[in-house]
């Protein structure tokens, strides 16, 4: 296996890998180097990113819910269009939802914009709740119905 690759998952993972559409949710992809690499629609749901080189990477319409991107290399990422949840992990630590950003996809476009991580472009960003919220949610409006008839 060539220097900075790893087969994960069934694919090779490397600097300026194609893993466009890639499967790679839950994946341990930690200290990983994608730099460059097409990441485009990728599913990258609860993967574990930290510590990641993804800069130069492109992910438009990747699906990074509940994604580990703790100190991710992102420097001129391409995030537009990509899919986050209020448990995804950012470069500092802290969820989208302790950064209070849940449903505001524009101040996560800022914080995914500016310094340290410098992405790219990070506009058009989906926010989707956890599916725990939709439960609790739904399960709130089915307990509303039964009270009110």
């Amino acid at each position: 296996m060539p220097t900075n690759w790893q087969l994960t998952q069934g694919y090779l993972i490397g600097p300026g890998a194609n893993l466009s559409g890639a499967d790679l949710g839950n994946a341990n992809l930690n200290g990983a180097y994608l730099d460059g690499a097409d990441l485009t629609g990728a599913d990258l749901t609860d993967a574990n990113l930290s510590g990641a080189d993804l800069s130069g990477a492109d992910l438009p319409y990747a699906e990074l819910s509940g994604a580990n991107l703790k100190y991710a290399d992102l420097d001129n990422a391409n995030l537009k269009h990509a899919t986050f949840s209020p448990g995804t992990t950012l470069y500092d630590g802290q969820t989208v939802l302790q950064h209070g950003y849940h449903d505001d996809p524009a101040g996560l476009q800022t914080y995914l914009e500016a310094s340290p991580v410098s992405a790219w472009s990070a506009s058009n960003l989906t926010i989707v709740p956890e599916p725990a919220s939709v439960f609790l949610l739904l399960a709130g409006l089915l307990t509303l119905a039964r009270v009110r008839f």
